[in-house]
């Protein structure tokens, strides 16, 4: 529990994905890349219930030998590639609330992004207790550009300086969200309390390719106190 409030954790782990096929059961570090999610989450003694939402028995049963509940396998219709996540939050929250069992809070946690921590997501939890969604972000100030009629412009900066005087941009990134489910506003849209938590370069990085498999395998090998002294000194 969440100061006397409930909380339940989703791991959303649908087989198929965009870009890369069983993406997170392929092996990074050696382990699938769900594992590394599924053990951030059993490591928060905050959290009342983890479940993962799957269509795919392969990585139902994964997780289920690891511990984790997987109530029921996704209905097709949740399954496609460009279902968004407030259904398949609320086929999941139906479940349990057919059972009786009713959240405070729900964590959405990604399992594509593998560098979670219970600190971390303690973070996005807090957040939680004062708006309706929390989402992460990563900060940086590169340039955005846009094609108009004219050809390219900057987005937001008016001019190209140098990258330190550029204006600072956030970028919604990181696969740790947190849901107050206490609010009707809880989905989000233009009313909704909308709260965040800033992901350094690290903490923010998601697979999405090989190419991120293979540079996130080297990292997830490396002890994290030399992670966290190279980030020191980038």
């Amino acid at each position: 529990m969440h100061k006397g409030k409930k909380v339940i954790a989703l791991i959303p782990a649908r087989g198929g994905h965009d870009g890369l096929k069983q993406m997170n059961m392929r092996e990074l570090g050696g382990k699938p890349l769900i594992y590394y999610t599924i053990k951030a989450a059993q490591a928060c003694d905050f959290i009342d219930r983890l479940v993962v939402s799957t269509e795919d028995q392969t990585i139902a049963d994964y997780c289920c030998s690891l511990g984790v509940e997987v109530p029921f396998l996704r209905s097709g219709q949740l399954a496609a590639e460009n279902t968004v996540m407030v259904p398949i939050i609320e086929e999941m929250l139906v479940h349990f609330q057919a059972k009786g069992e009713k959240f405070d809070y729900l964590l959405n946690l990604y399992p594509n992004a593998p560098f979670k921590s219970r600190e971390l997501i303690q973070r996005f939890l807090d957040q939680a207790e004062k708006n309706d969604l929390v989402i992460p972000l990563f900060g940086h100030q590169n340039y955005f550009w846009e094609e108009g009629p004219k050809g390219l412009k900057l987005m937001i900066d008016k001019e190209r300086t140098s990258r330190q005087r550029a204006v600072k941009k956030f970028e919604e990134l990181g696969g740790i969200y947190a849901y107050n489910l206490g609010s009707e506003k809880w989905r989000g849209g233009p009313e909704a309390r909308i709260g965040y938590c800033e992901l350094d370069f690290h903490d923010s990085r998601m697979v999405n390719s090989i190419y991120d498999l293979i540079i996130l395998d080297r990292l997830v090998r490396l002890p994290k106190s030399l992670v966290s002294d190279l980030l020191k000194y980038e």
